[in-house]
């Protein structure tokens, strides 16, 4: 959710050669970018949706810079940066996986710019079911920052800090205030012995983190 131009999008598909990936990403001038970098690069599996995605169904007003390039489009209010409103779409997990049939979904990232925790609460049925590794962007002092945390601890997951030294469990789930290592990882408990066994084959600095910290 919040695919942007499709960096996430296109190395989960490259990594996973039969995985079907949806893309949401509900500012238009940005999804032309997202379809033309899909196209570039042959990724049909890559399917491209213009909503976005939130807590209830219902259509909403998306506030998006005034810039060149913006990225950072939000549903909530931009006071520090001049925007202009574009009504969307608003769609949920939930609806979506039983619109389209979805009958197993594995990994979910999530980069709303303050409304990560709203995407949970219209997927705690999808969640639920299917137990997804969750990455999530959390910026600091925005209303996910209080509420993503203790909604997926509430729903059985546990928490990590993806830092440059690996990853760093953590209780508490806090924006960076500097803005430099803005994701967490969300593992179920009953998959988190599976998930980072599989993370220390894939990713090197892991398995030379000290084990506390992994």
């Amino acid at each position: 959710m919040g695919a942007n131009v499709g960096i996430v999008s296109l190395v989960v598909a490259g990594c996973n050669p039969v995985a079907e990936v949806h893309a949401f990403e509900p500012v238009p001038l940005i999804r032309e970018r997202l379809l033309h970098n899909l196209k570039l690069n042959g990724a049909d599996r890559v399917h491209v949706h213009g909503q976005a995605v939130g807590a209830h169904e219902s259509s909403a007003l998306i506030n998006v810079p005034l810039q060149d390039f913006p990225s950072d489009a939000s549903m909530l209010s931009r006071t520090w940066v001049e925007t202009h409103p574009v009504r969307v779409d608003v769609t949920t997990l939930d609806a979506f996986a039983r619109t389209a049939n979805l009958t197993s979904v594995q990994v979910i990232k999530i980069d709303t710019e303050g409304t990560e925790h709203e995407v949970i609460e219209g997927g705690a049925w999808l969640v639920g079911r299917d137990r997804p590794v969750i990455i999530a962007e959390v910026l600091h002092r925005l209303p996910a920052e209080q509420k993503l945390g203790p909604l997926l601890a509430g729903l059985g997951y546990r928490a990590w800090h993806m830092t440059p030294l690996g990853l760093r469990p953590v209780e508490v789930v806090t924006g960076d205030p500097l803005y430099r290592d803005l994701n967490y990882l969300f593992i179920h408990s009953e998959k988190s012995v599976e998930v980072l066994a599989d993370l220390r084959k894939s990713i090197p600095v892991l398995s030379r983190s000290r084990d506390r910290e992994v």
